[in-house]
């Protein structure tokens, strides 16, 4: 069991470049690396903290969720309760300065980021893209170079999304699901404004995760039931 964490763990994410370490992220953003033979204490530890801030007792990152992709090593995305998405460095340096980019558009708090899978060979490359949703209803689509604005905002929801997640295969494809119960997908290729489909549990969602294969879709929901779904194509 790992030890030594004042805060909620909120996060957990395995590198596949080294099997043998995995990061927990805390509610008040602490990043630790731990080796799996020994979780008595981290190897590396680092405060994600906003440096400039007026009042510091919000100079903590608060994390609700990470996404990452194995063709950016040393990288992690992290959603955040003010309304942000940082870009952090897991390297460790002398000015406890690890926030390499800040993504400002949503209107409340951002509870799940997720980056586009690796690309396959033969394929266009989108490994710069990622999607957040969050509190103000929407979901975003983002490139990692261009932090000014997304480059296309999803408002199609009645409620808090909570989960966003790209298709392992299909790179156009990604679902959503809310508070109302709602799983919505998308296919960038056939609409860009609204989803192809819409699938209702009745109980809010809170996470989402695709099959390697992206034949079966799994839903968590608040009532701690887990759904499975065949895909919708």
């Amino acid at each position: 069991a790992i030890r030594g964490v004042c805060q909620k763990i909120t996060s957990l994410i395995s590198m596949t470049r080294d099997p043998s370490t995995i990061y927990s992220l805390t509610s008040d953003g602490v990043l630790c690396l731990w080796s799996l033979s020994n979780f008595s204490k981290p190897l590396l530890r680092i405060e994600l903290v906003l440096h400039g801030n007026k009042r510091p007792e919000f100079n903590q990152v608060g994390v609700l969720g990470t996404g990452f992709n194995p063709l950016i090593p040393n990288s992690i995305l992290i959603a955040s309760d003010d309304y942000n998405v940082y870009n952090i460095s897991t390297f460790e340096n002398e000015n406890n300065d690890n926030i390499i980019n800040t993504y400002s558009s949503h209107g409340g708090p951002v509870y799940s980021v997720d980056m586009h899978p690796s690309s396959q060979e033969g394929l266009i490359d989108h490994s710069d893209l990622f999607l957040s949703c969050g509190a103000d209803w929407t979901t975003r689509l983002w490139s990692t170079s261009r932090v000014n604005e997304p480059l296309c905002i999803f408002d199609q929801s009645n409620d808090y999304i909570y989960s966003c997640k790209w298709h392992p295969i299909n790179p156009s494809v990604f679902v959503t699901g809310d508070g109302c119960g709602y799983i919505d997908y998308w296919d960038l290729n056939r609409d860009r404004e609204n989803q192809v489909f819409r699938y209702e549990i009745g109980v809010p969602i809170n996470k989402l995760t695709w099959s390697q294969d992206g034949k079966k879709l799994a839903a968590g929901d608040a009532d701690r039931d887990i759904q499975c779904f065949q895909t919708f194509e």
